[in-house]
């Protein structure tokens, strides 16, 4: 491009006949060369691709072959060519091959609002121009003098085909898909832009087209040398992201341009005819048209935006979603996981506090399970599901939002005291159709829109499945660590548990081991049944669990065998568990009808001396089998 202009600043600088071979010989290299690039280009590209390419190297070569025709009829042959000439009807088929490249090129796809928005944009573009050549080049020939029809239909000719080519390159780079190499398209939108502009140039006078080697054509070469940059870059990757990028950015930039623009041009020659002398009903249809249509666009964009606008609602409320998810990820334990819901509630409705609710296996109260951002007193306290907020909430299966919880009718006296005058909102939490519970938000300020209650709503969704999840891990890992007959712990929960017992034991806190045995069970079992016998491990299990402590822990150790671990307890204190035990397991026996089934204990206190657990368990089972000896003796006597 620079070497093109370098050429006409040496053109311009010369005169006489030099000027005119010179400017002869620059304005044909131009064309010529920008044939050969969109040649090459066409070369370059696969069959899908090349048509437009084709397009655009033929019309330059009709350029081409109008300016050689000019140069023989101006040189050669020493005359001046009549205007319009042959070779301007050679220069005007470049315009329409020019705009049929750039329509072949534009793909749309099938959305039916990207073609409606097209034919609107084309249609503002298309009357915008017209009227732009209106005004500046065809209104000084509202008024023909004899003879001059001729050059007056070559003018408008010539405006109407640089109009259409002008048109069609920014179609291009406002719609096309990456059918032209991204960085090709600005190239040929600018090329358009250009030959327009010195089409206006030309008609309003600036420079002579009757003759080359004027400063016009400064304007020309430029338009050239863009088609042949265009040419060049198209052989680059059309797939190009950076490209595609940049492209998408301007074409962004341009559409969100065309309403405003547009607007502005409408209020210019609205502006214009009112200082006019005249002005024709024509004009004023034409007016009236793009007025139309610009409000039609204005529209489409308004619709846009709002779709745009919910699009990206809709994203980050999935976002959320995906953050909430990654967040419940490794919670396995029902508390954590109701407590991460409420932290992370808080977090994405950017509310003062959020809990959750959980129904009561009944389903008639809601329990206060977790909270964030509430005191911790707060945490237990119930509601019935009748006549409370949350319960409406899970009731109807849908959100409710309350701008004054103190008059809101479903807001319990209790509530109130926590809530305020914060606006409040619920969504209930199902999973498939059974109710769990509630989750609520307590906004800072504003009210909760429809937006928010979708979000909330969203949210527990996601958070009843995930509490779904989180149950029934614990039920699974309660199975696998419970007896399933007597509902103790099993031998698994006790390797892990004794395991830290004994750890601590070493470290100076007490542990008192205890290991029962039911006595002549074999006999009771072979007498009365196995449903018999396993009625009595049953009741033995009942009575064990009672009399434990949570912080100790109960276990069936295997067939009649129970263990039982006490810590922070002597020897005494065990010895009078292991009575209690004794008594109320023989009463319950009795209960059942039976025979008589007695238990014999034998307890280990933790010794320094003792290197594993597998130690304090012997030294249990001995004082056991001790114990059972010592009784069968007496039995005996």
């Amino acid at each position: 491009m620079f070497g093109a202009l370098g050429v006409a600043y040496t053109i311009l600088s010369a005169g006489g006949a030099t000027r005119a071979v010179l400017g002869h010989a620059a304005l044909l290299a131009a064309p010529l060369a920008a044939a050969a690039a969109c040649g090459y280009a066409a070369w370059r590209h696969r069959p899908g691709r090349r048509v437009p390419w084709i397009l655009f190297a033929l019309g330059a070569g009709c350029a081409a072959v109008g300016q050689l025709v000019w140069l023989v009829e101006q040189i050669g042959l020493g005359r001046d060519a009549s205007f319009p000439s042959v070779s301007y009807l050679f220069f005007l088929l470049f315009h329409p091959l020019f705009a049929t490249g750039a329509a072949v090129s534009i793909r749309l796809g099938r959305d039916r609002a990207r073609y409606r928005e097209f034919v609107l944009d084309t249609a503002v573009i298309l009357i915008a121009t017209f009227l732009v050549i209106e005004r500046l080049a065809l209104w000084p020939y509202r008024f023909l003098e004899p003879g001059a029809t001729g050059t007056a239909v070559a003018v408008i000719a010539g405006q109407l085909a640089a109009g259409t080519s002008f048109l069609f390159a920014i179609l291009v780079l406002l719609w096309s898909d990456p059918v032209i190499s991204c960085r090709a398209v600005p190239a040929l939108a600018g090329a358009g832009t250009v030959f327009l502009v010195g089409n206006f140039l030309a008609a309003l006078g600036f420079g002579t087209p009757d003759s080359p080697g004027s400063a016009l054509d400064l304007v020309w070469i430029g338009g050239w040398a863009l088609l042949v940059l265009a040419g060049l870059l198209s052989v680059t990757d059309v797939s190009d992201p950076e490209a595609i990028a940049a492209r998408t950015r301007l074409r962004r930039i341009l559409r969100r341009g065309i309403a405003p623009g547009a607007t502005f041009f409408l209020g210019a020659i609205a502006i214009d005819a009112a200082l006019r002398q005249e002005t024709r009903p024509t004009l004023a249809i034409i007016y009236g048209v793009l007025a139309v249509l610009l409000a039609t666009r204005i529209g489409f964009a308004v619709r846009a935006a709002e779709r745009k606008d919910e699009e990206r609602r809709q994203l980050g409320h999935n976002r959320a979603l995906v953050e909430l998810s990654r967040a419940l990820a490794g919670a396995t334990e029902l508390q954590v996981t109701l407590e991460l819901i409420a932290q992370w509630a808080c977090r994405l409705l950017e509310a003062r506090a959020a809990g959750i609710e959980m129904l009561t296996e009944d389903g008639t109260v809601l329990e206060l399970r977790a909270a964030c951002g509430l005191p911790a007193d707060v945490i237990g306290i119930r509601f019935p599901v009748e006549g409370s907020f949350t319960g409406w909430v899970v009731k109807n299966r849908r959100p409710r939002a309350t701008v004054d919880p103190a008059a809101d009718p479903f807001i319990r006296p209790e509530s109130v005291e926590f809530l305020g005058s914060n606006p409040t909102a619920a969504a209930p939490l199902y999973f498939a159709d059974r109710p769990l519970g509630a989750l609520f938000a307590i906004s800072r300020r504003h009210p909760f829109d429809e937006g928010d209650l979708e979000l909330l709503s969203s949210l527990a969704d996601q958070a009843a499945l995930e509490i779904e999840n989180a149950t029934l891990f614990e039920k699974v890992h309660a199975l696998s660590v419970t007896d399933p007959l007597t509902g103790l712990a099993n031998r698994r929960q006790l390797e892990h548990d004794l395991a830290r017992e004994f750890a601590a034991a070493g470290r100076g806190r007490r542990l008192i081991l205890l290991l029962f045995d039911l006595d002549d069970f074999k006999d009771y079992n072979d007498r009365y049944g196995h449903l018999a016998g396993d009625e009595v491990l049953r009741v033995f299990g009942r009575v064990l669990a009672s009399e434990t402590r949570a912080m100790n822990l109960a276990v069936r150790y295997g067939g009649d065998e129970f263990l039982v671990l006490l810590s922070d307890s002597d020897l005494e204190g065990a010895r009078i568990f292991a009575d209690r035990i004794a008594t109320k397991f023989d009463a319950a026996v009795a209960e059942l009808g039976r025979g008589r089934v007695t238990v014999s204990v034998g307890l280990a206190a933790y010794q320094p001396g003792m290197k594993s657990a597998e130690d304090l368990i012997a030294v249990a089972d001995r004082l056991l089998y001790e114990e059972k000896g010592e009784r069968a003796s007496r039995v005996r006597s």
